[in-house]
């Protein structure tokens, strides 16, 4: 479902709490595209990098998180590590 004109996207930090959102959608995104060419231990080890406690961990320590949301769907996020890498960079299938 694309964001209407009355319910635009909008950008801002990570707050305590975005972790479920950016789990469920970096997993769901994940499945769909990326697994499927992973070994199975690529795959457990990525599902552990985006279980929401580490999502927190990681980004009240080292890393920082912008995301996007509309409303209160979150639909896209990235995750920057040491200023400088993309860890993470996933938005919603839909807004492709």
């Amino acid at each position: 479902m694309y964001p209407s004109m009355t319910n635009q996207i909008t950008y801002r930090t990570y707050q305590p709490g975005d972790e479920y959102q950016v789990h469920d959608l970096v997993k769901i995104l994940f499945e769909e595209f990326i697994a499927e060419s992973c070994e199975p231990e690529g795959v457990k080890n990525f599902m552990q990098i985006i279980e929401p406690h580490a999502i927190r961990q990681r980004n009240t320590n080292e890393n920082f998180m912008y995301v996007a949301v509309t409303g209160k769907r979150l639909v896209g996020m990235i995750e920057i590590r040491n200023e400088s890498h993309v860890m993470l960079f996933y938005v919603e299938k839909a807004l492709h």
